[in-house]
């Protein structure tokens, strides 16, 4: 059985939705080392295929363009009560406190959910793991003991 690829990426937080779940922006051709002529795995169901891959991206990130890709994430591992549970707004809150709109997180993606999120271990460039630290404070469980 092949391993599970993961992949990882810097995002920029766009919304939260609620406490274990948000959505964020990822420049897919940042800091890429493409291969020439070949068929690449951008990660997130995303291929680049070109004759000469490494030039065009390399023209395409002197010109400033970027090939941006929006994902909903799911923080991996942890189970935060929905908005109407009791519970549910304080870890909404906490989430909209740990990633701002507009801020920059780590992504370390582990598979796909069956809604088509990513679920991802997330860490802010401060180094603090937010799926550790919602759980820490109490505003999350382990997802395997949420039932």
């Amino acid at each position: 059985m092949p391993k599970k690829r993961i992949f990882v990426a810097t995002a920029q937080v766009i919304s939260v939705w609620d406490g274990d779940t948000f959505k964020a922006s990822i420049d897919l051709l940042e800091n890429r080392e493409i291969p020439p002529a070949q068929k690449v795995d951008l990660g997130f169901r995303l291929f680049l295929e070109s004759a000469d891959s490494q030039d065009a991206i390399g023209q395409a990130l002197a010109t400033g363009v970027h090939l941006t890709h929006e994902v909903n994430v799911r923080l991996f591992g942890v189970g935060a009560p929905e908005l109407h549970e009791p519970a549910g707004q304080a870890s909404r809150d906490f989430l909209v406190w740990a990633l701002p709109i507009g801020s920059t997180v780590r992504l370390f993606s582990k598979r796909l959910d069956k809604y088509g999120r990513v679920e991802a271990n997330v860490y802010r460039p401060d180094g603090l793991h937010i799926n550790a630290e919602i759980i820490r404070l109490g505003h999350a469980k382990p997802a395997t003991a949420r039932g």
